[in-house]
């Protein structure tokens, strides 16, 4: 650096190779501890189910889009009522479990269907939400 007519030799301490490992193994277990914080909150969130809507964006009037628990053999099981109106006859979707819930697959698979019929996807006792049942 020179200023004053003088020229200054500034040296800087450089970061070994140690440090550096230690730096980013720190770095990593932040973000690894915000993003595990992060899912751990996203749990506690209650399930729901989107609202239908048109092509346009906006709700369709007079629709059903829910999600319910209800008891079924004295055991508290999960289903998806979804349809433009609640006067449309019922298609039940029954998966074949047990295991993983099928619901957020089944209500893209059968989002079209929804125009004629009152789409109920039921979780059944083992799978999904209905698990612990």
């Amino acid at each position: 650096i020179e200023a004053d007519g003088q020229t200054y030799k500034v040296t800087l301490p450089l970061i070994g190779a140690y440090q550096a490992a230690n730096a980013l193994v720190s770095a990593g277990l932040v973000i690894a501890t915000t993003l595990t914080a992060l899912l751990a909150a996203s749990l506690l969130l209650p399930a729901s189910s989107p609202a239908l809507r048109h092509a346009s964006g906006e709700p369709v009037e007079g629709s059903v889009s829910e999600l319910v628990s209800v008891e079924l053999g004295g055991h508290e099981q999960w289903i998806q009522v979804r349809g433009a109106s609640a006067d449309l006859p019922v298609l039940l979707y029954l998966s074949g479990g047990p295991g993983q819930s099928d619901l957020p697959f089944s209500r893209v698979l059968l989002e079209p269907l929804t125009k004629d019929f009152l789409v109920v996807g039921w979780d059944q006792r083992g799978a999904g939400k209905s698990y612990p049942a």
